[in-house]
């Protein structure tokens, strides 16, 4: 086995967004990083639901787009559920290969806000319903499989979670109005900005340079007396 080329990771990076209104208002855009190169699978379904590419559902013959479809669980402190392309409330779902499919691996952890993660009734029992979290869930670890990240939008995820709900339902549809794939070229904020950082920092480093050798191009350099003769060091280029 030989590791991959950083540019080849780079390459295969996928990102994706939701547009999300609340009560018919929009309050912003989520954009996720999607996990392509350690649950490939279980990403491109993901990101194939976004786009809506794959036409209708074998099984449901309903659109395979999460466009339309509602967040239709919130839990304040835990996470939000949506993704039942088929029934809206939690009952339904499918997956772009056919009904459901095995959890891939549990290499990814549920640290923090912003982890995406598939919804399941059970071992291999994975289709198109996700969660969104707000917090840590490390008891879903190993259960749930975590395939990508909130990279931008996370004051619209606190938006989702200040919802009003009952018993666990929105109070106010939380609905996926848009969604699809970022462009390939397209990076998020915080990279560009290190990105910028790290080659303003070169600049400033190249220009150091030019000026330590500016300074440093003519030397004193004092030549050894030559025995028998009496005369003062001299000074010559280095």
């Amino acid at each position: 086995w030989r590791a991959r080329p950083l540019s080849l990771w780079a390459a295969m990076v996928k990102y994706v967004f939701f547009d999300v209104t609340v009560a018919g208002k929009a309050i912003g855009r989520m954009i996720f990083e999607l996990y392509v190169d350690s649950v490939p699978r279980t990403a491109e379904n993901f990101r194939a639901l976004c786009t809506g590419e794959k036409g209708l559902g074998a099984d449901s013959k309903k659109p395979l787009h999460y466009k339309g479809s509602l967040l239709h669980r919130v839990i304040r402190g835990f996470m939000a559920q949506g993704g039942d392309i088929t029934n809206h409330d939690g009952t339904g779902g499918e997956s772009i290969y056919g009904g459901m499919f095995a959890d891939e691996n549990f290499q990814h952890r549920h640290v923090g806000p912003g982890v995406l993660s598939m919804a399941n009734r059970g071992p291999g029992t994975n289709a198109s319903q996700f969660f969104i979290t707000f917090a840590s869930a490390k008891h879903l670890d190993g259960k749930h499989v975590v395939f990508g990240k909130l990279v931008e939008g996370l004051e619209v995820l606190d938006t989702i979670e200040a919802t009003p709900s009952r018993q666990e339902t929105p109070l106010h549809p939380i609905k996926i109005e848009d969604c699809g794939e970022m462009e390939k070229d397209w990076k998020p904020e915080v990279e560009q900005r290190q990105q910028s950082e790290v080659a303003e920092m070169g600049y400033l480093a190249h220009i150091a340079k030019l000026q330590r050798a500016a300074n440093g191009g003519t030397k004193v350099k004092f030549k050894k007396r030559k025995k028998g003769k009496k005369r003062p060091a001299s000074t010559r280029e280095g």
